[in-house]
């Protein structure tokens, strides 16, 4: 089963590096949109299923704005992803979370020439037990 936008971003908000066990599911989403974790789109559509560039960019956002954690600087490791530039505005959401080991890619072998590719497959939405090893990479990593 597919997360959605809500739960995805409840289960990073609820975590106790953050702190949000206290306020309620909809006192904690509020405070998700208020701190810049999640966007309008998200804000006003939370039950639909998380893209992989949705997640991407909500643990970036979580990151920087709840973590404090900068940037990786050289993100060059993610150009290894023949899909990273399909959507511009979430390339350096993908580099981030690529080159931090927090999201992996996927392999995929070109039938006619045998090739294989790396991809972040962006648009293809996040299981559960996806969600749950997703978060706990984002926990049990050095920075």
């Amino acid at each position: 089963m597919k997360a959605t936008v809500r739960k995805f971003t409840l289960a990073i908000m609820r975590d106790d590096h953050i702190g949000g066990e206290m306020m309620t599911d909809d006192e904690l989403f509020r405070e998700a949109y208020t701190m810049n974790v999640i966007d309008n789109q998200d804000y006003l559509h939370p039950d639909d299923y998380i893209t992989r560039k949705a997640a991407a960019r909500i643990i970036h956002h979580a990151l920087l704005y709840l973590l404090d954690e900068i940037d990786v600087s050289d993100i060059r490791h993610a150009n290894v992803l023949v899909d990273l530039y399909d959507c511009r505005t979430c390339v350096l959401h993908i580099a981030q979370v690529y080159c931090k080991g927090i999201m992996g890619s996927k392999t995929i072998i070109d039938k006619y020439s045998g090739k294989t590719f790396e991809i972040f497959d962006m648009n293809s939405g996040i299981e559960h037990e996806e969600m749950n090893q997703i978060l706990s990479k984002i926990w049990n990593r050095s920075k």
